[in-house]
C-alpha cells in the first residue's frame, strides 16, 4: 500500500510511503483524501512527506483538488516533513500559498496548541 493514515493528537495524519509521489499513485491518493475530507468535515489533516524525495505535477494536482474539497468542507490540510527537493518544488509551484508547511509533526502540533 502506498499510504496509511492514523489519528495523532486529534489530527488525521496521512503518510506517503513511496519515495516518488507521481502520476502512478496520484489518483489513488486523491480519491482516498477526498473521501476522507467528505467523511470528516471540520477536521485537521496532515500529510507526511518525510519519505518522499520527488513529487510531480500530477501529484501536485491531486493536492490542489483536495485543497478545493477541503475548503468546501471546512477541513484544514497541513503538510510536513518535506525533503529539500520536494520543498523546492512546493516553493516553485507556490503551493505554500495554499498549505501551511512544517518541518515535522512536532512543529505542526505546536502551532495548534
Amino acid at each position: 500500500m502506498n499510504f496509511d493514515q492514523m489519528k495523532h493528537s486529534g489530527i488525521k495524519v496521512f503518510r506517503i510511503h513511496n519515495p516518488r509521489a507521481t502520476s502512478v499513485i496520484a489518483p489513488e491518493f486523491r480519491t482516498m483524501l477526498v473521501d476522507e475530507i467528505h467523511n470528516n468535515p471540520g477536521e485537521i489533516f496532515a500529510i507526511d512527506f518525510s519519505k518522499v524525495d520527488y513529487i510531480d505535477s500530477s501529484f501536485i494536482g491531486s493536492l490542489v483538488a483536495a485543497y478545493k474539497e477541503a475548503e468546501k468542507n471546512n477541513v484544514k490540510i497541513k503538510l510536513f516533513g518535506t525533503q529539500e527537493r520536494v520543498g523546492s518544488t512546493f516553493e516553485s509551484t507556490r503551493l505554500y500559498t495554499l498549505f501551511d508547511i512544517y518541518k515535522n509533526f512536532t512543529q505542526l502540533k505546536k502551532t495548534l496548541e
